[in-house]
């Protein structure tokens, strides 16, 4: 689930999204709609002193391959949820990225941190406009609004932590590609404001240089 949590509620419900999948055009179908289910909260996100974010690997990863040689290098990534943040996003994961550049093991569902040269973290999520591109409906919750967002990302080298490059983007989707397939709201309440998405193309296109590039190490 993309919804990192909801802070100082006493309870929150998980909302499904109907027919929402996410961002990412190789996400997995979602499981069968539950019904709505009330959840005592989880502990705050604790940010961690390395990598980038809960459940990723750390950073910088002596288990990883330098940065160097022809490639394709490939790519670890994900988001550092921040509670400074105003949106939620609808998940950057290995299905953010084309299937032949991910660092992933889908058997066992966990990132392959001895493949994986290239690191890249979305840091920052920035609200772009006060009008709304459309909306989420949740079952149970009414609707959050998907607001225009502009997305920073860093690359890194996995092995060294050492930053390559960082960029931002622009949101470019639709409200209905935008919506996470389920979100956490305090019981009663409406579901929250949204980032629209960016497509899988635009974020290709940006990382396309480094993934292809004739990398020259540094003797990491």
């Amino acid at each position: 689930m993309a919804y990192r949590g909801v802070l100082g509620l006493a309870a929150v419900v998980l909302v499904v999204c109907p027919g929402c999948s996410g961002a990412g055009e190789g996400a997995p179908a979602p499981s069968p709609t539950p019904s709505p289910t009330a959840t005592a909260p989880t502990a705050s996100p604790t940010p961690f002193d390395s990598g980038c974010g809960i459940g990723m690997p750390p950073l910088p990863n002596r288990e990883a391959p330098p940065y160097e040689g022809p490639g394709p290098h490939l790519v670890i990534i994900g988001e550092d949820w921040s509670p400074e943040w105003d949106l939620q996003t609808a998940g950057i994961t290995q299905y953010s990225l084309p299937e032949e550049w991910r660092a992933y093991d889908e058997e066992g569902h966990e990132w392959d941190v001895s493949s994986g040269g290239l690191y890249v973290c979305l840091t920052d999520l920035r609200q772009r406009g006060d009008t709304p591109i459309g909306t989420c409906e949740w079952e149970g919750a009414g609707a959050s609004d998907v607001y225009p967002a502009t997305y920073t990302f860093e690359v890194s080298e996995a092995r060294s932590g050492r930053e390559l490059a960082a960029f931002d983007l622009d949101s470019d989707l639709d409200a209905d590609l935008s919506c996470p397939p389920s979100v956490l709201v305090h019981p009663g309440g409406s579901g929250p404001d949204l980032a629209q998405g960016v497509s899988d193309e635009a974020l290709a296109a940006e990382l396309g240089p480094f993934v292809r590039a004739e990398a020259v190490g540094r003797g990491t």
